[in-house]
C-alpha cells in the first residue's frame, strides 16, 4: 500500500484469528537450530530457521482468497438483521478494500448496541484504511477498554502505530529521528540492550511478541513503501539480534529495507555487521577450537623435529 494509504488492522484479528489459527513466530516442536548471537559465538536458537521466521510475518491469506471468502458469507447469509452477522460482513468489506462501507455499518450497529468490543476494534480499523488516524485511535483505545488483553494484549503497539502516523503528519520527517516504539538501540554497528522502561512489564520479549503480532496483521495491508513498516520491522531486527540470533535479525533487517525506511544508512549499517559477526567461515567458537588445534600441532611437529635430530 503506498504511503498514502499506510494502514493495517490488527483489530481484525478477531476473525483472523479464528479463520487462520496462530501465528506461529516460534518453533512449536522440539527441534532446535544453531545461530550467531552478537559476541559472535553459535549458540542454541529454538526458533524456525530465518527463512521460514520471515515468511511467518507475512499475511496468512490473499486478497483473493478474502474475496472468495467473502463470497461465500453472503451467499450463506444474506441480509440479516443479526447485528453479529452484519458486523462480520463489515469485516469482510474491510479485508477487501471497502472500509468507509465497513464503517457505516459499523456505526449504526454501534448506535444500536454501545460497548460491542468487536465493533469498536473493527471501526479503529477501518477508520485506519479510510485515512483518518485521530478517529482510528480513539476507536482503537475504547476497543483497549474494552478487552485489554485482545490480540494477547498487543494493541498498545497499534496505539503508538497511530501516533507514530498522527506526528508524521505534522511533521514528515519525525521518523527520521525517533522511531514508533521509543525504545533507544542506540546508534552503534550492532544493536545494544536498551534502559529500562518505565513499564517494567515491557520486556524485550514481550516487544518482540507485540511486533510479530502486529506487523502479521498490517503486512496484509500495507504494500512498500511505508516508512512506518520498515521502522516496525527494523526495531524488531534489533530486537532478534538480543533476543534470538544475528541470522535472524539479518533477513529482518532485510525486509525493513523493501518498505523504505527514514534512516536506511542505520539499517544497512546494522545489516551488514550483523552479516559480517554471522556470515564468516567460523565463529568466535569455532575459531578458538582452530587455534587451538594448530597449537597442539605445531607442539607435536615441534617434537617429532626434535626426535629427528637427537635419534636415540
Amino acid at each position: 500500500m503506498r504511503q498514502g494509504r499506510t494502514v493495517a488492522p490488527c483489530a481484525l484479528g478477531c476473525i483472523a484469528g479464528a479463520l487462520l489459527g496462530a501465528i506461529p513466530s516460534r518453533c512449536e516442536a522440539c527441534l532446535w537450530f544453531y545461530g550467531t548471537d552478537l559476541q559472535g559465538y553459535r549458540i542454541e536458537v529454538g526458533e524456525a530457521p530465518p527463512a521460514i521466521y520471515v515468511k511467518s510475518l507475512e499475511p496468512s491469506k490473499s486478497f483473493e482468497n478474502w474475496k472468495a471468502t467473502r463470497e461465500e458469507f453472503d451467499a450463506q447469509n444474506g441480509p440479516s438483521d443479526d447485528f453479529k452477522a452484519r458486523s462480520d460482513r463489515a469485516a469482510f468489506l474491510i479485508y477487501t478494500g471497502e472500509p468507509k462501507a465497513a464503517i457505516t455499518i459499523l456505526e449504526a450497529i454501534e448506535k444500536e448496541k454501545p460497548g460491542e468490543y468487536i465493533v469498536a476494534a473493527n471501526l479503529g480499523t477501518a477508520y485506519e484504511l479510510a485515512g483518518d488516524d485521530a478517529q482510528a485511535r480513539r476507536w482503537i483505545e475504547r476497543s483497549i477498554e474494552l478487552n485489554p488483553e485482545s490480540h494477547y494484549g498487543t494493541e498498545w503497539l497499534h496505539v503508538l502505530i497511530l501516533n507514530a502516523k498522527l506526528a508524521r503528519k505534522a511533521d514528515p520527517g519525525w521518523l527520521q529521528h525517533r522511531s514508533v516504539l521509543g525504545i533507544d538501540f542506540g546508534d552503534a554497528d550492532l544493536p545494544a540492550n536498551p534502559p529500562p522502561t518505565k513499564d517494567k512489564q515491557r520486556t524485550l520479549d514481550s516487544v518482540r511478541s507485540a511486533l510479530e503480532y502486529q506487523l502479521h496483521e498490517r503486512l496484509y495491508f500495507a504494500k512498500p513503501p511505508d516508512p512506518i513498516v520498515a521502522d516496525l520491522l527494523f526495531d524488531l531486527g534489533n530486537v532478534l539480534a538480543l533476543t534470538a540470533s544475528l541470522e535472524h535479525a539479518v533477513v529482518v533487517y532485510e525486509k525493513a529495507l523493501e518498505y523504505g525506511p527514514e534512516r536506511p544508512e542505520l539499517v544497512r549499517q546494522r545489516l551488514a555487521a550483523a552479516k559480517a559477526k554471522a556470515g564468516g567461515w567460523f565463529s568466535r567458537t569455532q575459531w578458538l577450537i582452530l587455534v587451538f588445534v594448530a597449537f597442539v600441532a605445531c607442539l607435536c611437529l615441534l617434537r617429532l623435529r626434535r626426535k629427528a635430530r637427537n635419534p636415540p
